[in-house]
This record gives structure tokens, sequence and C-alpha cells, in this order.
């Protein structure tokens, strides 16, 4: 083989080489996740004290129960990511046993005296870019789909990703029948 073929096949091995590492390195930058930091979440027990919501000092006295999240989200990668069908689960740690898709914070219209919220819709993240989201919900003893927050161990806010997979991220961990015991009221003055 003469020094000008070599030359020639060397040149054509380089390209070819560039070209794969271009493409292993390009796939690898696509290759980022979805990063949720919960910022705040909130949650109270009320009841109806003569017209007026006050918060509970008991589980027998409870009859209304009000969370909020907030939650930062960013995406590492190049690739827009996807949050759908979110929920928030209540569960004893092994077994699921409520979940509440909760109400957008920005939607919330006043139409008094009521407020109305929608729930909140799929979310779109732009590559490398962070969304700040807020949401929240209540139950209410009324509809007994407060009956379940007493077995709670463990809070969770639950999607579906762009590849049609369920992803979980631990909200709080708080043994719900002990609430009260581990959170007592401040005494306030009237």
């Amino acid at each position: 083989m003469d020094s000008e073929m070599q030359i020639a096949l060397l040149g054509i091995l380089g390209t070819l080489g560039g070209t794969i590492l271009g493409w292993i390195l390009n796939n690898l930058s696509q290759h980022g996740k979805l990063n949720i930091f919960i910022s705040t979440w909130e949650d109270k027990f009320q009841y109806n004290n003569m017209g007026r919501m006050t918060l509970s000092s008991n589980i027998d006295q409870t009859q209304d129960y009000l969370y909020r999240v907030s939650f930062d989200l960013y995406n590492s990668s190049r690739e827009t990511k996807i949050m759908r069908n979110i929920e928030i689960v209540f569960s004893n740690g092994k077994k699921e046993l409520y979940c509440s898709i909760p109400k957008d914070e920005a939607t919330k219209r006043m139409s008094s005296p009521f407020i109305h919220y929608d729930n909140v819709l799929p979310i779109n993240i732009p590559p490398k870019s962070i969304i700040h989201i807020e949401l929240q919900n209540w139950l209410s003893d009324s509809d007994d789909s407060l009956k379940h927050i007493w077995s709670t161990t463990r809070v969770y806010l639950r999607y579906i990703n762009e590849k049609n997979r369920k992803k979980k991220v631990l909200i709080k961990k708080e043994r719900y029948k002990d609430y009260f015991a581990n959170h007592p009221m401040e005494e306030t003055e009237e």
C-alpha cells in the first residue's frame, strides 16, 4: 500500500471516528433529567366554628384538611420534559390510600364569596430551564375523602413523564394519627 492510500485511509477513518464521537457526545448531552425540589408543604386541619373555619386540635373535631405544596422543576436535559396526570398520593408506606388531583394556584378566580381553582394541567418544562409551581387542595369529612388521612404515613407527588412512565417524589413522612400530638396548637390571645 502506497503512502497516498494510507493517508486517504487515515482521513476516512478520522472522519468516521469524529462522526461517531460527535453522535455519542450529542446523545450524552441530550440525557438530562427532571429535578423536582419541594419548596414548601403546608397542611392544616380545620372545623367550622360558628361559620368561621378554625384550626382543629384533635381528630374528632376535624372537618376539613387543606394542603399546599410548591416546588421548582429544573430540566437539565436539552429536550422538553413533561409532567402529566399530576397527583398527590397519601399512603401508609405499603398501600396507596388516596389520590388527590391538586388545584393550580395560578388559576385562582374569585366570585364572591367563593374562590375557584382549576385542576392542574400537564406541564411542559423547556430544556435547561426552571419552573415554579404552586398547588393546593382540600378534603372534607362531609364527602368521606378525609377518613384515609389518619392512616397516612407518607405523602408523594406522582406524575407520568414524557416516556409514559410513572414517577414518584416523596413530599413528607408523617404518622397523621399522631399529628395533633406532634404539632400542638399554640395558644393565641383572643
